[in-house]
């Protein structure tokens, strides 16, 4: 009985020995899921803090998206506007061109006035000489007949 008693006292101790090293090997364990705890931690921190400067960034967004809205807005306001300028500078090209017209008109009948004034000039001048002429010849005649004394 004392050699089972030894043998069962013996196993005891293998058992406690063998349950002191897997007490070890749990507190080393548990050390490091302390520190991957730990580690957990920081990292949700970390992303505590990202999810901050996110949060931060999107309302910087959404700022920068109202303003791009109401440079939208304001580009549509111009576009509407420009297409007024354009319709008003379409209708003052077809007025242009009807002026152009007009004075290119005016022009060739000015340029024909001018030739018929050099026309009507010209004759004017010989039918002055012309008459300078007639009006010698006739004071002429009249001297021959004594009509006249000069």
């Amino acid at each position: 009985v004392d050699q089972r008693l030894d043998g069962l006292d013996r196993h005891l101790e293998e058992v406690d020995q063998r349950l002191d090293g897997l007490d070890q090997h749990l507190s080393e364990v548990d050390q490091r899921l302390d520190s991957l705890d730990q580690h957990l931690s920081e990292v949700d921190q970390r992303l505590d803090g990202l999810d901050q400067h996110l949060s931060e960034v999107d309302q910087r967004l959404d700022a920068v998206n109202q303003r791009l809205d109401a440079v939208d807005k304001n580009q549509d306001t111009m576009n509407q506007r420009l297409d007024a300028v354009d319709k008003n500078q379409d209708t003052m090209n077809q007025h242009l061109n009807v002026i152009e017209y007009k004075e290119d008109r005016t022009a060739k009948k000015l340029s024909d006035l001018q030739l018929d004034i050099k026309l009507a000039e010209r004759n004017t001048q010989k039918d002055i000489h012309t008459l300078r002429d007639e009006m010698d010849t006739v004071i002429e005649l009249l001297k021959i007949h004594k009509f006249v004394q000069i």
